[in-house]
């Protein structure tokens, strides 16, 4: 409420409504915002990072075998 006040000086009644407004509309929002936005994001961000670390590991590999050889 604290919150609200600071932006909004509005009654009690427009707090309350505001707040349902918020609870009801907001989860709706983040969650097609999340579909639509975070999952291919987060889907590219762990196949790139996937990658880059075989490519790292196959790296230390090849650095591993050339030490003993040289």
């Amino acid at each position: 409420m604290l919150f609200i006040d600071s932006f909004l000086p509005i009654s009690h009644l427009g707090k309350k409504f505001l707040l349902i407004l918020i609870s009801k509309i907001l989860p709706s929002m983040l969650s097609a915002i999340f579909k639509d936005i975070w999952v291919p994001k987060v889907a590219r961000l762990l196949l790139t990072l996937n990658h880059g670390r075989k490519l790292f590991q196959n790296k230390i590999r090849r650095g591993g075998q050339r030490k003993p050889n040289s």
